[in-house]
């Protein structure tokens, strides 16, 4: 089921059930809580277009446990050590 952060507060929120498909909620807060998988293909389109600000690289750190295991390029943008990477994808030590 897809998850949503709010951009304001940082709470996580569950999807709201027969909207599980939906981009974005309201966080109790007040603000738009967007969707941790959205938000990471939008960095994902940031990142490949070579415009991603260190802010946004702060932000996909913050989401590397959303993120597949399988996904180098997202996990190595935010980061995450190569080998680290390849031993959690493949289950070697």
């Amino acid at each position: 089921m897809n998850k949503f952060k709010c951009s304001a507060c940082g709470k996580e929120l569950p999807a709201i059930v027969g909207y599980e498909r939906a981009a974005w909620r309201h966080c109790p807060c007040g603000h738009v809580a967007v969707s941790i998988k959205s938000r990471l293909e939008s960095l994902r389109r940031e990142l490949r277009a070579e415009r991603i600000s260190y802010g946004e690289l702060v932000e996909l750190q913050s989401l590397v446990p959303h993120i597949e295991p399988g996904d180098l390029e997202l996990l190595e943008a935010a980061g995450v050590d190569a080998d680290v990477v390849r031993e959690y994808d493949t289950g070697c030590e």
